[in-house]
């Protein structure tokens, strides 16, 4: 089962890997007084990496800027396995740096044969320590050397502004299927508080040149993949700031997938003064 053997959900926009090789990808909430005059900090979002793509069984993730000291790293991944479902353990993303990575979501398995798998993750670096260049994420997925194959499509995030405890808020998942031509997620309740970063990703698998993957109006799309029969399947990476307590949900459209599609939504705390 290679890059091109899943199929994914898309009808949009096309483009290509790469998208955002650094700079600030929005400025978020700054946020509006509420009842009792307090005003958010702002949640700052930049794209710390381009996307990358690799079948390397250690994959390592160059940045593209240097990350500051306190921020908060997102790791947005699209991982296929042959062996145990395209399975990343908690602890399986680590740094250059001796950051800490929390696994904050994982993705319902798009299957083939009885162990090959691929799926979405996220993964969270918060507060991050003082940075020696270069910067580097490295993912160790639980299988082993050859024969086994793995692919990996993945970015990440600089975020600033997130609450110093208890960032992560709401998670949700979508199932893996492969009937539509869209792919809708949905956090399993309100956000508890205004000011949060939503931060989703769509895996797939296809053997469609071009995916025609599109996010939903309003959204942030720094990292996307179209190509199911290249290196690595199709991908893509949202976000967007909730300013107010709301049940999220996004919904990409695309191609209907040979294989499936499947998707992960999480909502992250900011400082809120109330």
């Amino acid at each position: 089962a290679g890059a091109g053997a899943g199929g994914s959900a898309g009808a949009g926009a096309g483009g290509s890997a790469g998208a955002g090789a650094g700079g600030s990808a929005g400025a978020g909430a700054g946020g509006s007084a509420g009842a009792d005059g307090g005003v958010p900090v702002p949640i700052e979002v930049f794209v710390a990496s381009h996307l990358a793509q690799t079948t390397e069984l250690e994959p390592r993730l160059a940045f593209t800027r240097t990350p500051a000291e306190g921020s908060a790293i997102v790791v947005a991944m699209t991982f296929f396995s042959d062996t145990a479902l395209g399975a990343i353990p908690a602890d399986g993303v680590s740094d250059n740096q001796g950051n800490t990575y929390d696994l904050v979501a994982a993705g319902a398995p798009i299957t083939s044969q009885p162990t090959h798998a691929a799926r979405g993750y996220l993964f969270l670096a918060r507060g991050i320590g003082p940075v020696v260049e270069p910067f580097e994420v490295v993912a160790r997925p639980t299988i082993g050397g050859s024969p086994h194959f793995q692919q990996m499509t993945w970015g990440a995030l600089e975020v600033t502004g997130l609450a110093p405890t208890g960032v992560v808020d709401r998670t949700g998942s979508a199932p893996s299927t492969a009937c539509c031509a869209f792919t809708n997620v949905a956090t399993g309740g309100p956000t508890l508080q205004r000011n949060e970063l939503a931060v989703g990703v769509l895996s797939m698998r296809s053997n469609d040149p071009d995916v025609q993957l599109a996010p939903e109006t309003g959204w942030e799309q720094p990292h996307v993949w179209q190509d199911g029969q290249s290196v690595g399947n199709p991908h893509s990476l949202v976000w967007r700031i909730v300013a107010e307590p709301e049940v999220v949900t996004h919904t990409w459209t695309h191609d209907v997938p040979t294989r499936g599609a499947s998707a992960i939504l999480a909502t992250l705390r900011g400082v809120d003064p109330r």
